[in-house]
Parts: C-alpha cells; sequence; structure tokens
C-alpha cells in the first residue's frame, strides 16, 4: 500500500512539474510576442508623426481643424496650452497658430527602440 501512494505521489510530482514548466514556456514566448508586437506598434506611431508632422508643419489651426474633421469626424479638437489636441494627438501650434509638429510622446519614442528594455 505504501508503495502505490509513493508512486502516485511520485507520478503527481512529475505531472505538476511537467505543467509548470510547459506554463513557463508558454508565458516567456507569449511575452517575447507581445514585445515584437509593442515594438512593431511604437514604430508605426513614431513613422506616422513624423509623416503627420512633415505634412500638417506650417498650415493654420483652422485648417487643421477642418482637415481632422473631415478625417475623424467622432473628434473633439480642442486648443489648450499651445496645442491643438485631439484623442490619441497633440499638434503643438506656434505664436502665429500655425502647426510646429505632433508632439512626440516618450513612452512610444522609448519603446520604438530596438534594444529597450520593457
Amino acid at each position: 500500500m505504501a508503495k502505490w501512494i509513493a508512486m502516485v505521489l511520485g507520478a503527481l510530482l512529475v505531472v505538476t512539474n511537467g505543467w509548470w514548466l510547459y506554463s513557463a514556456i508558454d508565458q516567456a514566448v507569449t511575452l517575447s510576442y507581445r514585445d515584437q508586437l509593442m515594438y512593431e506598434y511604437a514604430n508605426r506611431i513614431v513613422a506616422l508623426s513624423k509623416l503627420s508632422s512633415h505634412l500638417l508643419r506650417g498650415r493654420s489651426e483652422t485648417e487643421v481643424r477642418t482637415l481632422l474633421s473631415e478625417v475623424l469626424p467622432d473628434e473633439k479638437p480642442f486648443t489648450k496650452d499651445g496645442t491643438l489636441n485631439i484623442t490619441w494627438l497633440s499638434f503643438t501650434l506656434d505664436d502665429k497658430n500655425a502647426i510646429v509638429g505632433v508632439e512626440d510622446d516618450q513612452l512610444v519614442a522609448d519603446w520604438a527602440k530596438p534594444d529597450a528594455a520593457h
């Protein structure tokens, strides 16, 4: 009887350790995929921010508001502290209320670096 109990406990130990190993490997793979996706998304955001800055630089606030209402009709642009803002973007304005560029998000810029520790 004691022999059977030892065998069952030994088998359970092997099975639970195997499950733990599988879970650890699965979590590591999942995290590496997540990090890769975050890296790719961050680089897309950086590229689109640079493109937006280039295309909108020098345009008036009114012109950009009109453009934003056409492209993103659900957004309500507002001006605060020298920036034109919508939910996802902030455009810096100069003293003549012309667009200087899209404000950079440091967190996104950090994720976009290839060897950044996240």
